[in-house]
């Protein structure tokens, strides 16, 4: 499109001897010619710049309508899922007395039927109608090198991240409120090791990503990497409940998506994510194999792993320079009106309303 704060009508103009643009000169034609002629180039220009607008315009509200609707689907089928449980006697009693099969639960209702499948299957019917021109999965093979440098940066900042919400919840704690919320059971088997493993750590991490940064972001992506990465965490964070969790899933959202952007492969950000949730696992397996000594210790060391990895990571990533800031995106809304214009559209109204409904019913007065 063309500039027409920098349009020079007489550019490539036959000059007379004096240099100056012939037919320029007051009260000839020629210069009034030019004149319109610049005016309805600066009109034309104009239009694009509308018609462009008000169709990122209308193309978010859509993608705001249809990731809103996600949202809801996401709650509607958590209750959908635990109906038999609820209304069956020897379910209830299982999932309340049993650890594997309130794990498996979690594993298959939630992350996979809840989370995955709703997100994957939009996206996979979207693509089909062309409205997705980006992989639904980025796969781009990066080195072992790259994978490590990345992967500790995204764990140097997810443990950062942990540090600040639990700041927040002291915060909240000397205010006089505390959070309520389910207690998983503690494994009582090495079965259960695993299951807990793999409910809370493994299925999350691939079932999530999926949904969250191959799903939604590449979908989001045609309106700018930085408006896909922030709008995708966002979307991230409403699915965790309360205001603490979706301020904690929204920061780790935007440090696994600004990953999965700048390597164009979601192999780190499964990785970070797996990473992340595996720290709340270890305590309760080590505390199972041998005590809470020990557990006390190796979540030390796993820290101190999680920590070198980290610098580690930043040094490589700075001597390679893949910090460096990428040019703007070429559109005509700015990033910040983009994002209102997602999340201001009907469908998001539910999600938002369940935000404030799960902060209501989690924060209570202590004592």
């Amino acid at each position: 499109m063309r500039e027409p704060y920098y349009y020079d009508p007489f550019a490539n103009q036959p000059t007379g001897s004096s240099g100056a643009p012939q037919g320029s000169a007051s009260g000839q034609p020629g210069g009034a010619r030019q004149y319109d002629a610049a005016t309805e180039v600066f009109r034309r220009d104009f239009a694009q710049f509308n018609h462009a607008y008000d169709l990122q315009k209308k193309t978010l509200r859509r993608q705001g309508n249809i990731m809103g609707l996600l949202i809801t689907a996401y709650f509607l089928l958590q209750n959908i899922v635990v109906l038999p449980i609820l209304f069956s006697g020897k379910l209830a009693d299982a999932y309340n007395n049993s650890a594997a099969f309130s794990y498996g639960f979690t594993v298959i209702g939630v992350s996979v039927i809840c989370v995955m499948l709703p997100f994957l299957l939009t996206a996979l019917i979207l693509k089909k109608r062309g409205e997705n021109p980006n992989k639904i999965i980025p796969d781009r093979k990066i080195s072992a090198k790259k994978f490590w440098a990345w992967s500790g940066i995204g764990l140097g900042l997810c443990v950062l991240i942990n540090y600040l919400v639990n700041f927040l919840v002291l915060l909240v704690n000397t205010l006089g409120y505390d959070l309520t919320g389910g207690e998983s059971s503690e494994p009582a088997s090495a079965v259960e090791c695993v299951l807990l493993l793999v409910a809370t750590a493994i299925a999350p991490a691939f079932c999530e990503e999926v949904a969250m940064r191959c799903s939604a972001m590449q979908y989001l992506r045609k309106n700018g990497k930085v408006f896909a990465v922030v709008a995708s965490s966002l979307i991230f964070g409403l699915l965790h409940g309360n205001v603490l969790q979706f301020i904690f899933a929204s920061l780790v959202g935007a440090v696994l998506g600004y990953i999965t952007m700048k390597t164009d492969s979601i192999a780190p950000a499964i990785f970070v994510h797996f990473a992340n949730n595996f720290r709340s696992v270890f305590y309760d397996v080590i505390v199972f194999f041998a005590n809470d000594s020990a557990a006390d210790i190796a979540g030390i060391v796993l820290m101190a792993v999680y920590l070198v990895l980290a610098v580690f990571g930043l040094v490589v990533l700075i001597r390679d320079g893949s910090f460096r800031r990428e040019p703007k995106d070429p559109l005509p809304m700015t990033t910040g009106r983009r994002l209102v214009t997602f999340f201001c559209v009907p469908g998001m109204i539910l999600p938002l309303l369940c935000l404030v409904y799960f902060t209501v019913t989690t924060i209570v007065p202590i004592g």
